[in-house]
């Protein structure tokens, strides 16, 4: 599995994720997909970016992106070298808030890569949980769990700075992504956040409290298992 954690969440981990710098989010998707699968390797590798603090996205929006920008060539780089070493591996992506836009560009630029090595790295991927993704549109064919309806994320209240990918990701490919997105989340169901602030709700709060192994982050993670080859 190789995961994303979240904006302004240590690269070196912290007891909330046992030290794997996978984020608590995200690590409970680790720890998920290795109870559904005994008898396999199941390794995690914490992809390597600035996850710079979500302040950013207001105060200097360019600066934020751009280390998201530098997370998704890094995944492609990385994906790409796994790929040679271990010609057997088979590959989860997993990403929380940042690191979930991160994995959704990933997909969207190896699909549309058509090079050899994008097309080999496609082939081992089995799956894709995101959670609380700031690119989220409903639109898109993936398997949608969580309490947020036909919401959209962050990335598109300022599309020019974001560089959010358009269009969709092949349908292949969105049989196996799994997002997971609760209502009023101040990034992946941007376009409620006035509704949820009239409705007394913190969006804030929400996104942060909302996806360490929660039942919607769970059947997702079984969701992904099932698919591992």
């Amino acid at each position: 599995m190789l995961g994303a954690r979240g904006s302004g969440q240590p690269q070196a981990g912290s007891s909330s994720d046992a030290g794997t710098g996978l984020g608590p989010q995200v690590a409970s998707v680790y720890a998920r997909l290795r109870s559904d699968l005994p008898g396999r390797s199941v390794d995690a590798l914490a992809l390597r970016y600035p996850a710079l603090q979500a302040e950013l996205l207001a105060l200097d929006p360019a600066r934020y992106f751009a280390g998201l920008e530098a997370g998704v060539a890094n995944a492609k780089k990385t994906l790409r070298r796994q790929a040679i070493a271990c010609p057997r591996q088979r590959f989860v992506l997993a990403g929380y808030s940042q690191g979930a836009m991160v994995m959704h560009r990933v997909l969207h630029d190896l699909t549309r890569g058509g090079d050899a090595s994008s097309k080999r790295v496609l082939r081992r991927i089995d799956a894709s949980v995101l959670l609380a993704d700031g690119d989220r549109q409903s639109s898109e064919d993936m398997t949608s769990l969580g309490s947020a309806g036909s919401g959209r994320g962050i990335s598109y209240a300022a599309p020019a700075d974001s560089k959010v990918r358009r269009g969709r990701l092949p349908a292949g490919m969105t049989a196996r992504v799994f997002s997971v997105c609760e209502q009023a989340d101040v990034i992946c169901d941007y376009r409620s956040l006035l509704q949820s602030n009239a409705a007394g709700i913190d969006g804030s709060t929400v996104h942060v409290t909302s996806y360490t192994g929660s039942p919607d982050v769970l059947r997702a993670a079984d969701a992904a298992a099932a698919l591992v080859r």
